[in-house]
């Protein structure tokens, strides 16, 4: 319970340690320090931090802190505002043309490689399981809006004519190759699988039923 100013790698001190670093579960500002677990007075600038719940701008690589970090990248579970954010995971404000973000349900317009967000990202590519529509969106997996001219995508239930490389959808994507367990029509389709309406001029398919 007495100061050590400066002090590094330590463990549960209830005095300053301005600038410490790898230090865990402190009650004492810690300005500008890096690798801190658990505290909960303000580090500005801080890095790799986790649970804070002080403001830290500019911070990167931090999870689960309750105050703003503008422009912070790969960052967890934050619920405030980071504008063009990158590789940031489960947060509620948003984030315009963020990329590699996930299940965040605030508009991120033209963001890539995004998971479970639930507003409209119109020509995302590489994202999972969100329920607006992304036209032109490649490498998607269960969405429920039409994503017309989709490739690689997974289980969903509107029409993606064209679409290629797609599993287990139940609306007609003409001309799609490489499809297993749909149900609808998809005429001159290949490498196919357990699909039960008629496909003909079919090549490398096995177990189907219609003609």
């Amino acid at each position: 319970s007495i100061p050590r100013p400066h002090a590094s790698q330590c463990v549960a001190d209830s005095i300053p340690r301005p600038h410490a670093s790898q230090c865990v579960a402190d009650s004492i500002p810690r300005p500008h320090a890096s690798q801190c677990v658990a505290d909960s007075i303000p580090r500005p600038h801080a890095s790799q931090c986790v649970t804070d719940s002080i403001p830290r701008p500019h911070a990167s690589q931090c999870v689960a802190d309750s105050l703003p970090r503008p422009h912070a990248s790969q960052c967890v579970a934050d619920s405030l505002i980071r504008p063009h954010a990158s590789q940031c995971v489960a947060d509620s404000i948003p984030r315009p043309h963020a990329s590699q973000c996930v299940a965040d349900s605030i508009p991120r317009l033209h963001g890539s490689q995004c998971v479970a967000d639930s507003i409209p990202r119109p020509h995302a590519s590489q994202c999972v399981a969100d329920s607006i529509p992304r036209s032109h969106g490649s490498q998607c997996v269960a969405d429920s809006i039409p994503r017309p001219h989709g490739s690689q995508c997974v289980a969903d239930s509107i029409p993606r004519p064209h679409a290629s490389q797609c599993v287990a959808d139940s609306i007609p994507r003409p001309h799609a190759s490489q499809c297993v367990a749909d149900s609808i029509p998809r005429p001159h389709a290949s490498q196919c699988v357990a699909d039960s309406i008629p496909r003909p001029h079919a090549s490398q398919c096995v177990a189907d039923s219609i003609p």
